[in-house]
């Protein structure tokens, strides 16, 4: 346990990630944690009042980056909501969602455009072959940049993290490409869709180890338990 949370304060270190690597020394030093270098804790935060914690925006850690999300942003994701807190500044791991980071920044730009314009329900089934006349402008520029296989890895995205518009703006994507292929080329498409399947389920069993996990990061953050009381 000591020594995953030191890589994670090492990770901090090298990504420049200062004011979270305070914060976390403070964790560490709650819970009794040894070794902390000095330079984790110096005594400007040690001897603080208090600390303004920035409530405006989460930080998502996907494969060794951090993004700010906007915490109205970040709301729509009932997985995501569960674990930034009321008031305290909040990191969320999503390095078990599928895709690449091109994906997590498809996904960022999507919650933060639907907050200030929401996207409409989406009328099924879906009877036209232009996604334009089916979704406002933006959405549909933004869905028709994904090729298949994006499509698909958008809509795995979307499931895993409960966001229902990214679902359906995906899947309406998906059918009006449908519409306009030859039934070989449809076939190739079901045929990824099993794939897609396959991954789902092992992305379900890596999302419930990671929300036990974070839950566990919570107790410590909120209620101080000794870090003996955690079981990882």
């Amino acid at each position: 346990c000591q020594e995953h949370w030191k890589a994670l304060a090492r990770q901090l270190e090298s990504d420049a990630q200062h004011r979270l690597l305070h914060e976390a020394a403070l964790v560490f030093e709650s819970v009794g944690l040894k070794g902390c270098p000095k330079r984790w804790l110096p005594l400007s935060v040690l001897n603080r009042a208090h600390y303004t914690y920035c409530e405006q925006s989460v930080s998502v850690h996907y494969k060794g980056e951090y993004y700010a999300l906007s915490r109205t942003a970040a709301a729509l994701s009932p997985y995501i909501r569960e674990f930034m807190g009321r008031t305290h500044h909040g990191i969320v791991d999503l390095t078990w969602v599928e895709g690449e980071k091109h994906h997590l920044r498809k996904l960022m730009a999507f919650l933060e455009y639907h907050v200030t314009e929401p996207m409409p329900h989406i009328p099924t089934p879906v009877r036209s072959k232009k996604l334009a006349r089916v979704v406002p402008k933006w959405y549909a520029d933004f869905a028709m940049q994904c090729d298949r296989k994006d499509c698909f890895i958008m809509i795995l995205i979307g499931n895993a993290l409960a966001i229902a518009p990214l679902v359906h703006l995906f899947c309406a994507r998906i059918a009006t490409m449908i519409k306009s292929l030859k039934p070989d080329e449809v076939r190739e498409i079901m045929a990824l869709e099993e794939d897609v399947q396959k991954q789902q389920q092992q992305i379900n069993m890596l999302k419930q180890q990671h929300q036990q996990l974070q839950r566990q990061k919570m107790q410590i953050m909120t209620h101080g338990l000794d870090s003996d009381e955690i079981n990882f």
